[in-house]
């Protein structure tokens, strides 16, 4: 996990004015997404431990799971489930941004983001439970990648890199 002078370095101001930009229109859904953003850290420690901080099926889990949640728990605000899962994919993908990876990393964690996008788009009213149990049946199906073009083939897919 980055710490606070390591994020602070990262941080630069274009990058400030594009979270603003993202944020300051759905301030209604920061604190929905901050309460899903810990429940999905919460479920993945204690289904994974600390396993899905790496780059393996575990975090592919974690990638759905976050979009799923934040979608989930900000359609609980907006009632409309376009609005709730567009926020869920831009926020996710920000991250992506503030917090740079290798080119085969960003593409494997926006490819998971992806899967916990059709995910809530087939089942958004599903109970926690459901999605995990989904999604562990994703993690035992994840299939290793090592290019970027392998991701065509995969999009229903899990996939992680380790």
């Amino acid at each position: 996990m980055i710490g606070k002078k390591q994020f602070l370095k990262l941080i630069n101001f274009k990058t400030i004015l594009k979270l603003l930009k993202l944020c300051l229109p759905h301030l209604r859904f920061i604190i929905p997404s901050l309460r899903a953003t810990r429940k999905c850290i919460a479920v993945s420690n204690a289904n994974f431990g600390k396993q899905h901080m790496k780059n393996g099926p575990e975090n592919a889990f974690r990638h759905a799971l976050w979009v799923y949640l934040i979608a989930q728990y900000c359609g609980y605000i907006t009632k409309k489930k376009a609005k709730a899962l567009h926020w869920a994919m831009a926020i996710t993908s920000m991250h992506e941004e503030v917090y740079p990876n290798e080119p085969l990393e960003r593409a494997m964690d926006l490819h998971n983001n992806n899967i916990g996008k059709k995910l809530y788009i087939r089942s958004h009213s599903f109970a926690l439970d459901e999605i995990e149990n989904l999604l562990k049946k994703g993690v035992h199906n994840a299939v290793r990648i090592k290019s970027i073009s392998e991701l065509k083939n995969l999009e229903d897919t899990l996939v992680y890199i380790d």
